[in-house]
Formats: structure tokens, sequence, C-alpha cells
């Protein structure tokens, strides 16, 4: 079976399967390729984040609920980059990230203050990542390249892990925003990136000031009407406060705001 006919078959069950797996992967089951059409996919110099422009394209709730985020640990002068922000290669996001909280836990997760760098891309022919299953379907892999730098964290309360790193996820996207195809799980190693430049999963291993590496690798489909072909990466705010409703209470699908991605093309 093709990756093409897994990929439609995934669509007319309404799930979604492994479809493709890296060689040596050594991350979780094994790298997959898939097919992504979502746009959840996910932020200046200085520590001011209103992008290149200096305003996104996000709609007012969502800028607002991103800006009025309580930023006690944040450097001195930081301001969150916009949803819907559109910026360049090279430049510069602020970003907050904040962990999922447990169930019966006392308070929501600190949040964790970053600045990312969308560094660029880079193609690798197919016959450079050997998969289990075959490429026949991949015309070129596609590396997409960025940096990390942590900036700091809220007071850390008695019941929470003061250790835990939430990085900020970034995805393959094309020049919207919009969610393109990637390789799930796969090692940034797979695109040149030295794993002592990773960054460490633990707080206590972070230099200050230090800027860390990493990379998602994507492709493109043969059959350009398949599948979303790369063009950059995409980074969406995923916060306890993004997730609540009008009232307060914690908000369903329907209720949440839809929050735009910053992206890099």
């Amino acid at each position: 079976m093709t990756v093409s006919q897994k990929w439609r078959r995934a669509l007319l069950a309404g799930v979604t399967i492994p479809a493709v797996v890296l060689v040596g992967c050594s991350v979780g089951d094994g790298a997959t390729v898939g097919s992504e059409s979502t746009e959840d996919a996910a932020t200046g110099d200085g520590v001011d984040g209103g992008g290149v422009d200096g305003e996104g394209d996000g709609g007012d709730d969502e800028n607002e609920l991103i800006s009025e985020l309580d930023l006690d640990g944040a450097p001195e002068g930081f301001r969150p980059t916009e949803p819907g922000t559109e910026l360049d290669f090279g430049d510069a996001a602020y970003v907050v990230t904040q962990r999922p909280a447990e169930e019966d836990a006392a308070n929501p997760e600190p949040h964790q203050f970053w600045k990312v760098t969308a560094s660029g891309s880079e193609t690798l022919d197919v016959d450079e990542v050997p998969l289990t299953e075959g490429n026949d379907d991949v015309e070129e892999f596609v590396c997409l390249t960025y940096t990390l730098t942590f900036l700091g964290e809220d007071p850390v309360e008695a019941d929470q892990d003061s250790g835990a790193v939430t990085a900020p996820v970034l995805v393959p996207a094309d020049d919207e925003g919009t969610g393109a195809n990637v390789i799930q799980r796969a090692d940034p190693e797979t695109c040149g990136v030295d794993e002592q430049d990773l960054l460490p999963s633990r707080l206590a291993d972070i230099d200050e000031d230090a800027t860390y590496e990493s990379a998602v690798l994507s492709y493109v489909d043969k059959e350009k009407t398949r599948g979303i072909s790369p063009t950059g990466l995409a980074f969406t705010y995923d916060l306890a406060e993004t997730a609540v409703a009008e009232d307060g209470s914690p908000a369903d699908a329907s209720d949440s705001p839809v929050i735009e991605p910053i992206h890099w093309n």
C-alpha cells in the first residue's frame, strides 16, 4: 500500500494513522509522515514582541488575551508577539508557553518566556532520509530550523514543578501559517542540529542567555494537490487563558477564541 493510499484510507475512516517510519529514529515510537492541514500551527529584537511591523493580524479578542497575560516572571520590557504576526526568516518573536495543569491542581502551571527565531529552510534529497516503508510519494524533504532562548518563568507555587521545560512548539506551515506536511517525532539531528546544541529538558540544565537550536522535518509530495508543502514555520499560543469562555469558565472548542498562528516565511 502506498503512502497516498494510506492517507486516503485514513481520511475515509476519520482517523490519523502512521504512514511512514524513519529508520533509526531514537525518539518515541519512530518518526512518521503526516499530512497536516490544521491551523493549529504556532513568537522581535529588544524584548518587544510586536513583530516586524509592530502589529499582528489576529482578532481583538485573541490579541487582548495575550497582551493582558500576567508576566510576573518575564524580563523587563517583555511584550509577547501578537497572534497572526507575519515574520521573515531571521526575525525573532517573543512568546509565552505553559504546561497543562493537572486536573486537581490548585493553580495553573507557571508561564515560561522565550525568544524564538526561525532560521530558514534547506532541502534534502529523498535518499538522505531513508524510510522503512519507502518514499515513492516524496519529492524532497525540507528541514526547517529555529533557535530558542529561555528568558524566564513565573514565580512557582509549592505544588508546581519548577524544573520542567515547556519549549515553544513550532510546526511546518505554508505562507498563510496553515500547518503543512510533517515528519512526526523526527530527530533534529536529521537536519544537522548537533545533540549538544539542543534545548535541555530541565531548567537547571539551561545555560543563562544561551541560544539553543532545533529543527522540524517536512516534505514536498510529488502530487502537488495532496498535502500542504512547507514554506516556513508557525507557532500558536496554547495557554490556560486562551481556553476560557467569556464568563471565565473553562470553554469547549466552540467557545474558545481562535488563536491565529505567528508564522515565518
